[in-house]
């Protein structure tokens, strides 16, 4: 999942390497805590971003991976 950035360049996102360490975690144990890691770390940056036109592409971004880590959470633990 990279991104395309004003500069051209397709560089992943920080907040990125928090989110695929938790999609990527087989170990049940490993991965509950990856997730919490990735909802506060994408939160936080969803914040940063709240009603700034220009970082709309990352805000997208970060809206499809609230909603990979919120199926993640459902088909992999059990949480509704």
């Amino acid at each position: 999942m990279s991104a395309s950035h004003p500069s051209g360049k397709s560089t992943p996102y920080p907040w990125q390497k928090a989110y695929k360490a938790a999609a990527l975690e087989a170990n049940k144990t490993r991965l509950v805590d990856k997730i919490q890691t990735a909802e506060t770390t994408l939160m936080a940056r969803f914040s940063e971003l709240t009603n700034r036109e220009e970082d709309e592409s990352e805000i997208n971004a970060l809206e499809k991976a609230m909603k990979a880590i919120r199926i993640i959470k459902k088909k992999r633990l059990g949480f509704e």
